[in-house]
This record gives structure tokens, sequence and C-alpha cells, in this order.
């Protein structure tokens, strides 16, 4: 269900999950535990909604040959959420260029929102051109005012390929398997909720440094 283009008289917090959806997603429980850690941040980012701000959440997907909007910028309301399936290879540039024009299309993010929080979730390397589709991703005003995180679930993905994306080391999570995903995401929701908090009392954003985020009992 997608309550983008019904009234809000409250400003838009969006947040975009950009997720690795790629056949190693399926091993070891990886998209399952994904898709259990997604439903319950959305379930409590849509309890933050109030007068002064509402989270939105969108999901865009990267597996097989090409990237997709999975769940379309969804505003303070029940999502019929459908569970990601894994296969094929790891798209990253597609899921980049989708990103970039997503966060420039109104029906997505309008000026009146606040910048939009991005979480890339990878388990592997790209298998096409991204490097390109990055640097026009950052140079775009959804880029630039982006707060960026990443996610590196497992040993294959690239470290320096989700630095790129984030910018500094210090927004770049790893769950060494995937038990801790839904651990993690628990805490990037937190992360979330603190800059709505903000938002909504403040109307000013939070920078993109999540070291008070304690990960210190974590396996990372």
């Amino acid at each position: 269900m997608n309550d983008r283009d019904a009234p809000h008289s409250a400003q838009v917090l969006p947040v975009f999950l950009i997720v690795d959806t790629s056949g190693s997603m399926a091993e070891h429980g990886k998209i399952e535990c994904l898709n259990l850690a997604i439903r319950d941040m959305i379930s409590s980012l849509f309890d933050l909604s109030g007068n002064d701000v509402e989270v939105g959440v969108a999901v865009i997907t990267f597996g097989g040959s090409d990237a997709s909007v999975h769940l379309p910028l969804s505003v303070g309301s029940i999502v019929d959420w459908v569970d990601l399936v894994a296969c094929g290879a790891t798209p990253l540039g597609a899921a980049l260029l989708l990103l970039a024009k997503t966060l420039e299309t109104p029906t997505f993010v309008s000026n009146t929102s606040y910048s939009p929080t991005t979480i890339l979730v990878s388990d592997g390397l790209p298998t096409d051109e991204y490097e390109v589709p990055l640097r026009q991703f950052l140079a775009s005003d959804g880029g630039q005012d982006a707060v960026r995180i990443a996610v590196r679930i497992g040993p294959e993905s690239d470290q320096s390929v989700l630095e790129s994306f984030t910018g500094t080391k210090s927004a770049v999570f790893s769950a060494s398997d995937a038990a801790v995903i839904e651990k993690l995401f628990r805490h990037l929701t937190d992360v979330v909720r603190s800059r709505a908090r903000v938002a909504g009392l403040e109307a000013f954003n939070l920078p993109s440094s999540f070291e008070f985020v304690d990960l210190s009992d974590s396996r990372f």
C-alpha cells in the first residue's frame, strides 16, 4: 500500500533501503533474516508518525540482471510486505542509477521532505559497472543531502565499495553472519528514530556519523 499521494500535515523523513537480492543472499538464511529485519524496521518506524514528522520507507532491490522498486515510498501506513527472493547476479550500478532517479522524482521525495536516509545492504561484489553510477548518485542533490549508511553481510562483500557509498568508514556496519542481521537492523532503526525525533522538534538533520551507536556487544 502506498500512501504517498495522500495529504499529510507533517513533513516526511524518507528512508530508502537498497537491498542486495543476489543468489548468494539465499545462503545461510541471510534473505530470511533480512525479510524479518525489514518487516520489524517498517513496523517500528511507522509507529513514530505524528503531527510534526512522518517516516516513509521505500525498498529498492538489486538481483538477477537489474534493479527494481520493491516497495514504493510508503508513509505511516500498514504495508503488505512481500518477502524478498534471492537469485542471480549483483547489479549494484543499476540500483544506484534507480536510486538517483527515484530521489529526483517528486512522487517519491518532495521539496518539503527532510533529507533521506539511504541504507545499502550487500553481501557480495558488484557484477556490473558501478563507479560511474555511484559518482552520478553522489553528485545529485539527493545523494549529496542523504545520510548514507551501508551494511556489509559476511566477508565476501567489498568494504571499499561500501565506504565509497557512505563516504566514511564509521557508517559501514558489518554483520558477520545472518544471526546478526536483525540485531544490526534494530540499531539502525534506532538511528532513524533519533533523526525523526530531532527533525520533528527542531527541523534539522543529524550529521552522517553514527559512532554513538553501541555495537560493542555484537560480533562485528
